[in-house]
């Protein structure tokens, strides 16, 4: 799992932020420290959708529980937006059921949906129950995940002069380049088993360059959800006439 993260394409400074977490539980647990810190381990994730959040967090649970940060090496992974309720107590009602997953990390990705709210101060009351399970004791060997722009997370963290202390591990989720991108792409073909020439690498590349724009700009999904899956279908569209 490790290596398969430190082997993802690009993203510097989140394998240098990773490396650091790791290290701080490796120094906790030669020291006999609690490398859990009493539940001060939470992880913020910034950066755009799609950018390798579900990729990853699934290969950091098992490095996690092999340090004991966490008792268990799952993962689960949930739109913010989905614990709005129709008022305070359904809200609260949603974010209990979220935290009593057993699982070792918790994330909730797009904090930006919290601001979906219909009513004034409803960010307040979603932020005043996540920190509130955050704190209980019975959440001290999990650790959760916020995920999103990086506004949106310091906007959170500014609700409680507590969460700070309590998020110290920042992950940055970089855009990648063009030609990140197509190393993406052609991992991807690995895995699929698609065979490329010269010619048609090519073609890609300049295709990425010049499509990889904007919102599509530096996020491994564009590749994998939209060029791969619309190239599929393209494909199947030719060849199924012919059978």
């Amino acid at each position: 799992a490790l290596e398969s993260i430190f082997s993802m394409v690009g993203q510097y400074r989140a394998k240098e932020a990773l490396a650091r977490m790791i290290q701080c539980a490796q120094k906790d647990l030669m020291c006999g420290d609690d490398p859990s810190g009493g539940g001060r381990n939470h992880i913020l994730i910034s950066g755009k959708p799609g950018n390798g959040k579900s990729t990853m967090l699934p290969l950091l649970a098992p490095i996690l529980h092999d340090l004991q940060l966490i008792d268990e090496p799952t993962s689960h992974i949930q739109s913010a937006g989905s614990l709005l309720g129709i008022n305070s107590g359904d809200t609260n009602d949603r974010v209990k059921k979220f935290f009593e997953k057993s699982v070792g990390i918790l994330a909730l990705d797009e904090i930006q949906g919290l601001n979906l709210g219909p009513q004034s101060g409803w960010q307040d009351t979603i932020y005043g129950a996540i920190n509130q399970r955050l704190t209980a004791d019975d959440f001290s060997k999990s650790i959760c995940s916020l995920a999103g722009y990086k506004r949106e997370l310091d906007k959170f963290l500014e609700t409680d002069d507590g969460l700070r202390r309590r998020f110290p591990n920042e992950i940055p989720l970089e855009t990648l380049s063009p030609r990140h991108l197509t190393h993406v792409f052609l991992r991807e073909c690995q895995k699929t088993g698609w065979e490329l020439d010269g010619d048609t690498l090519d073609a890609v590349s300049q295709y990425i360059q010049r499509v990889a724009v904007g919102d599509q700009l530096g996020t491994p999904g564009f590749v994998i959800d939209h060029c791969m899956q619309h190239w599929r279908r393209e494909n199947a569209a030719r060849v199924l006439p012919l059978l």
